[in-house]
């Protein structure tokens, strides 16, 4: 869901309830390569290793396999939305893409 292609219907609504929020692929992709970065040894290593947990932990918690986890954990109903995540998985990501070019 979260790399779905955008619909005619997501680019008419106005209703923020109905819209579909979702990661685009070049985000993905340069995420992706960033991650492989990890493989070459480099001085800021365990900085790219703490960026690529963070966007695999907001990842995991924006599936909906983990409604039993925003369910049962207290802190986490304290966020409401899971799709706020993206705004930290985005974040991530651009550091992740960083680590491509140094």
């Amino acid at each position: 869901m979260l790399l779905a292609p955008m619909t005619s219907q997501d680019v008419q609504t106005v209703d923020i309830a109905l819209y579909q929020f979702r990661l685009g692929w070049p985000q993905l992709w340069l995420g992706t390569l960033g991650a492989l970065s990890l493989l070459r040894p480099a001085p800021h290593r365990p900085a790219r290793l703490f960026w690529l947990l963070v966007t695999i932990t907001c990842l995991f918690l924006m599936d909906p396999i983990t409604t039993w986890l925003w369910d049962n954990l207290a802190l986490l109903p304290f966020l409401q939305f899971s799709y706020r995540l993206l705004a930290v998985t985005a974040l991530s990501l651009a550091f992740l893409a960083g680590a491509v070019i140094d």
